[in-house]
């Protein structure tokens, strides 16, 4: 009788923690739910065609804020247009940069955004999803002119390479499947 409780508890066991393992779709289906709540929550406006505008913010005539969804899935909104005389960054660039990252509820993971903080971000952009700062956060920065601020929800497809030391709290685990909002200004580009 012990025997048969025995194992019938540990069918049980397997049976529950198996139904616990999360596959990729799960996550795609979460981030999906996740994104969709967060433009929801903030009124925004998604395009497919990035917006031509000669200054400032994008904004509809709602004052909703505008964000282009390119093909990969980043989606991208200009806070300000920066120098447009200035030479745009390309892969092969070296680009000067200030960003935070939250997580779609507001948490802060990392800043670099303060004046007072030590120097800008130095990056060389290289158009791989193995750098740390993944396709997505290097297409943002492609789109900004010199002095130029953006927006950008990053999919966890496309960005999101972090090390779980970051603040937040996050397991490396979580980090890695987790939709990141990154507002990014340009300070200089070689």
């Amino acid at each position: 009788m012990k025997l048969k409780n025995a194992i019938i508890l540990l069918l049980a066991s397997l049976s529950f923690l198996s139904c616990k393992t999360d596959t990729f779709a799960d996550y795609v289906d979460a981030e999906n739910e996740a994104v969709d709540k967060y433009f929801k929550k903030i009124n925004a406006v998604i395009v497919h065609e990035k917006p031509e505008t000669v200054t400032g913010e994008w904004l509809d005539s709602n004052n909703r804020k505008i964000f282009y969804r390119s093909s990969p899935g980043l989606y991208y909104h200009q806070v300000s247009l920066g120098d447009t005389t200035a030479t745009k960054p390309k892969v092969s660039s070296t680009i000067y940069v200030r960003y935070s990252a939250k997580d779609l509820n507001g948490q802060m993971i990392y800043s670099a955004m303060e004046k007072n903080s030590p120097n800008p971000i130095k990056l060389f952009l290289t158009g791989s999803t193995s750098d740390i700062y993944g396709t997505g956060f290097q297409e943002s920065v492609q789109y900004l002119n010199k002095g130029g601020e953006c927006e950008a929800v990053i999919s966890f497809k496309i960005g999101n390479q972090y090390s779980s030391s970051l603040e937040g709290g996050y397991s490396q685990k979580q980090l890695k499947y987790l939709p990141m909002l990154y507002n990014i200004r340009l300070v200089n580009v070689e």
